[in-house]
């Protein structure tokens, strides 16, 4: 399968360059590493390089300086694994040095052109073009189309919208292979000949011959009582379609996201596939704002919206499902099965169990608006309100939670490598939501006539923290700065420092959030609150030489934290 011989080629790859002879003999004698100490200054001044060779060499298994590891902060259990972006950074930093074998390895793998490095090389980057997409996507829309049809009978109104025209599809009388709208449109066809079909996109119209009365139109190889309609009398071609698509007489619109994303309205509409490849939350959100207009004379109308994913085997992965995992981030749905309102894209099974169960869910559309009326009316809150929540899984708390805001059990449990208990990363993790509450306020975000109250629960995966009786731009706000804190340490001008152990020294990390960042006087804000409710710590400044050391300790050490933002009514 040419999905699978990629992948390997790719993992081929990166175990031919990985403890390469000539890499790893040129990085060992290199000053770096000969001398150290002595070159700590031109280190400070490069320090992602000097992790990348660090990472290099102890992924072989080969003794790295002590000196080095102390300079970065290194412990034993934080080293990252070397990956693409730290054997790049190498490679980049060696290219004129390497062999010519090596280069010509390069070269032949298309990471190595114009003397410009790319890994994992382009062809490696978007594999799943590779899984005979057209062929699979246009196979699963005629099977929504059927399932829709199966459902709602008569009263269907869908629209299935494509990035491409297809103009070529529609002058062939054969079996369509690609996925565009006019490929799709035959295809629907070919499935189920019926005479409610219609295409409608920025250049051609194809419309039933009944509409066409008194419209001048040509017929379409082997799509008998069809006529493709242009010129000047598109828009009436278009004013007819809609009028048919509202009282029925069409049933089914192909078209283009082009032309049907932007300003055009069906209110009718109540089935919408996504055949784009759009993973922007603006472009999507217009797309799918098609199928969630209101219908004033249908006022019990519901929407089934289909997203399309094609993964390489029967397990849910690969790159479309991470793409619909970055779509639904965005958009608060309702878990039917849990009953609850909230954003997250949890698929169930495998391919076929996922499958089974999303068609089920399709074919119940006829009782999802007392589902959604239950949810929302469900909640204890006597006003419940759609929040947003920071996620912190609970495999992430040992790395979240800083050692200084523990109690002295919970410290001596660090000590021994336990980890925060459950309850001790709640309250540590209520006591960092405070201090963003209390730091905004300090420097006046916050509204000095209410209470915001942070709340620390159980999530899906670990721990979900949101904030109270404040107004929606203090909680976007007070999000965004608890993010910067807990995520991964990307460039800030000021970090804090938690040092803790006895024997084996142990740092952890936390950014200064960018709303204290830009002077010396709006970080002290942050760095009081800090000392106030968290506790013991360093605030250090980043852009000194020996800052950019701590920099980059900062990033290494914090690299594997995770941090997720989700919605959900409560």
């Amino acid at each position: 399968m040419l999905y699978d011989d990629n992948r390997e080629a790719e993992a081929e790859l990166f175990r031919s360059l990985r403890a390469h002879p000539d890499i790893l003999e040129m990085l060992a004698q290199s000053p770096w590493m000969t001398d150290c100490r002595n070159h700590a200054q031109e280190i400070l001044d490069n320090p992602e390089l000097f992790s990348a060779m660090l990472i290099y060499l102890r992924d072989a298994q080969l003794p790295v300086p002590a000196y080095a590891r102390r300079l970065l902060r290194l412990g034993r259990a934080e080293w990252p694994v070397l990956d693409w972006q730290w054997l790049g950074i190498v490679l980049a930093a060696q290219l004129t040095k390497l062999p010519v074998a090596l280069l010509a390895r390069l070269k032949a793998a298309g990471a190595l052109h114009n003397d410009r490095l790319t890994l994992p090389p382009p062809r490696f980057l978007n594999r799943v073009e590779l899984l005979h997409v057209d062929k699979a996507r246009l196979a699963a829309t005629v099977e929504i189309h059927r399932l829709e049809r199966e459902n709602r009978r008569d009263g269907l109104r869908m629209a299935i919208l494509m990035d491409k025209i297809g103009h070529v599809a529609l002058k062939l009388d054969h079996d369509p292979q690609e996925y565009n709208a006019g490929a799709v449109f035959r295809a629907l066809h070919l499935a189920e000949p019926r005479g409610d079909l219609a295409l409608l996109t920025g250049q051609i119209i194809c419309l039933p011959r009944a509409l066409c009365y008194d419209l001048s139109g040509r017929e379409v190889p082997g799509l008998p009582g069809y006529a493709l309609i242009g010129g000047p009398e598109f828009s009436k071609a278009v004013v007819r379609v809609n009028a048919a698509f509202s009282t029925g007489a069409v049933r089914v619109i192909v078209g283009t996201q082009a032309f049907l994303g932007q300003g055009w309205d069906a209110p009718a509409m109540n089935s919408l596939i996504l055949g784009t490849n759009l993973a922007r939350f603006v472009a999507v959100n217009q797309l799918r704002g098609r199928a969630l207009r209101i219908e004033r004379n249908i006022p019990e109308k519901t929407s089934n919206i289909w997203h399309l994913a094609i993964v390489p085997g029967d397990t849910l992965e690969g790159e479309d499902i991470a793409r619909l995992h970055r779509r639904f981030d965005c958009f608060a749905r309702l878990d039917r099965n849990a009953g609850q309102i909230q954003s997250y894209f949890s698929p169930k099974g495998d391919v076929q169990q996922h499958n089974a169960i999303t068609a089920e869910m399709a074919r119940r559309h006829d009782t999802l608006a007392a589902d959604w009326q239950s949810a929302l009316h469900l909640q204890q809150r006597p006003e419940p309100r759609l929040f947003r929540e920071t996620s912190i899984g609970s495999r992430m708390r040992r790395q979240m939670v800083p050692v200084s805001s523990l109690s002295w059990l919970g410290r001596l449990r660090e000590m021994f490598g336990q980890g925060p208990s459950d309850q001790e990363t709640r309250r540590s993790l209520e006591r960092i939501a405070r201090l963003a509450v209390e730091a905004l306020r300090e420097l006046g975000d916050f509204s000095a006539l209410q209470e915001p109250r942070p709340e620390v629960h159980d999530g899906p995966a670990g721990y979900q923290i949101s904030l109270h009786q404040t107004t929606r731009f203090e909680e976007s706000l007070f999000h965004d700065t608890l993010r910067q804190i807990l995520d991964p340490v990307g460039n800030p001008r000021y970090i804090i420092v938690v040092r803790s152990g006895l024997f084996l020294k142990r740092f952890q990390y936390f950014a200064v959030p960018g709303r204290f960042d830009g002077n010396r006087a709006r970080a002290e804000i942050f760095w009081r609150n800090w000392q106030g409710i968290i506790g013991q710590g360093e605030l250090i400044y980043t852009r000194t030489p020996v800052g950019r050391g701590e920099l980059q300790a900062a990033r290494l050490n914090s690299h594997a934290r995770r941090v997720t933002h989700h919605l959900n009514w409560r």
